[in-house]
């Protein structure tokens, strides 16, 4: 063993070559000795990292958690499942999972920004920079809450730059398209929420969650949307709600449909309120009921 300078802490060369470092940290309640290890190429090395040890325990900054970032992102993840939309808490499971496969194994209290961006890059190449740049957000919002229940002194991600996204280009439809379009689906039984798609640009998940009773006279509400689960959601703002006029030709298509669902319940002997009746639940009966037949 190689004699250590004077407040190193205790520094020895391994079998291997490399060097290696201890300090003591405090004791258990059993009063066992807790110790921290630092390794090194060199004794120098392993005494730069000694000396920034012992200034993080003078200053009350060092963190011991032994928990690694997957232990970590599990447990707040599940936390907080509990207070965000489902389909917030999907994007951050997916996040939650490319981060799990490249920082799982690191130690939080040991994770560093080079290794985020290590990681962050990685998930990049594999799956696209707005990926990327996803899990970053969800990583730097979990170090913050780690930073809260003081599990860490300092929040790496805040180190790491958000990658240049390249902004969509939206492909805009002529009215020959939008034409050519409708005529493909004329004979398609949900044609009409064709219409109402063109004629209200409203999305998808906002077009499978209307009801009957949004739509008063030629006025539609739109005040819901259907969720990745099959229910029904509040829209994430109140200032996305709004009121909608609806032009003839599209009300006609949609009285037309509404008539086509009256005519599919009594055939198949199905009874709930139409007024209460959204797109998708309606096609799901009408198969479910098919099955059955």
């Amino acid at each position: 063993m190689a004699k250590r300078g004077n407040r190193e802490g205790t520094i020895s060369k391994r079998k291997n070559g490399t060097w290696c470092g201890a300090i003591t940290l405090g004791y258990d309640a059993n009063g066992k000795q807790l110790r921290k290890f630092v390794y090194g190429k060199t004794r120098q090395e392993v005494a730069q990292k000694l000396h920034a040890l012992k200034h993080q325990v003078q200053q009350k900054t060092y963190t011991s958690s032994i928990q690694t970032i997957a232990e970590f992102l599990e447990e707040w993840l599940t936390y907080k499942c509990r207070s965000i939309r489902p389909r917030t808490a999907e994007a951050y499971t997916r996040s939650v999972r490319h981060l799990s496969l490249t920082l799982g194994r690191s130690k939080l209290a040991d994770l560093s920004p080079q290794e985020i961006r290590t990681a962050v890059g990685d998930i990049a190449d594999r799956v696209g920079v707005r990926s990327a740049n996803q899990c970053r957000a969800v990583l730097l919002n979990a170090l913050n809450d780690a930073l809260d229940l003081e599990l860490i002194h300092r929040n790496p991600v805040n180190a790491i730059k958000p990658f240049t996204e390249s902004p969509r280009k939206p492909v805009n439809w002529s009215a020959a398209d939008k034409q050519r379009m409708l005529s493909v689906v004329q004979a398609h039984r949900l044609r009409a929420l064709f219409y109402l798609a063109f004629a209200t640009g409203l999305r998808q998940s906002e077009l499978l969650g209307l009801r009957w009773d949004n739509l008063s006279a030629n006025v539609l509400k739109v005040t819901q949307q259907l969720g990745r689960d099959g229910q029904l959601v509040a829209l994430k703002t109140r200032s996305s709600e709004r009121r909608l006029g609806l032009p003839d030709d599209v009300l006609d298509s949609l009285q037309a449909h509404r008539n086509a669902q009256v005519q599919e319940l009594e055939v198949l002997g199905v009874e709930i309120p139409i007024y209460n009746r959204t797109y998708a639940s309606h096609s799901k009966r009408v198969e479910s009921a098919h099955g059955r037949n």
